[in-house]
């Protein structure tokens, strides 16, 4: 059995941007939703086995001002899912995180951006099967594309408050908010 946990989407801005209502959905959709549908399909999971990926983000490898409460959502979900890989391996179930970063999708739109960004990165198919490659390989955390898997590692290891300094400065210098759209 294999149950995909791709739900979610972002904002940018200085929080609560763009509300407290859509800040809110954002946690309802990117953490409640994901965590109630593993707990509801669990048992089955558990009769069968296999395996849980869940979509976390690069954003969850460390604290990121601007996108605050996506970030927080994503890194909720990959200690989640790494957690859950551990205590779930005795019951035949694999888990694992899928962390890409930015992937030529809607995602944009979603996240209140008015064009795109130019922050594509991968298409979607190339993140795909880098996903699916250490699915088959039972990694618990898979990091898409080489430059976001050297972010992965560098910001995972600094201090939160100097990973979230720093990122302020880099998302300040890809002035973003260039793309948002006006109320």
């Amino acid at each position: 059995m294999l149950l995909i946990n791709n739900s979610g989407f972002g904002a940018y801005g200085e929080f609560p941007s763009p509300g407290i209502d859509h800040t809110l959905k954002m946690v309802d959709v990117n953490v409640r939703a994901p965590v109630e549908l593993t707990g509801r399909l669990w048992d089955e999971l558990k009769r069968r086995g296999g395996m849980v990926a869940t979509v976390a983000s690069l954003a969850g490898f460390q604290p990121t001002p601007l996108m605050t409460t996506y970030a927080a959502t994503k890194s909720f979900m990959l200690d989640w899912s790494v957690a859950l890989d551990a205590e779930a391996k005795r019951h035949g179930i694999r888990c694992v995180a899928i962390c890409p970063g930015p992937v030529s999708t809607n995602f944009s739109k979603a996240a209140g951006f008015a064009s795109s960004t130019g922050l594509g990165g991968q298409t979607s198919d190339e993140c795909a099967d880098e996903a699916v490659r250490g699915m088959a390989a039972h990694q618990p955390v898979v990091v898409t594309g080489w430059k976001h898997k050297i972010l992965a590692v560098f910001s995972a290891r600094l201090p939160k408050p100097w990973a979230a300094a720093i990122g302020l400065r880099m998302i300040q210098r890809l002035r973003l908010d260039r793309f948002v759209k006006k109320a």
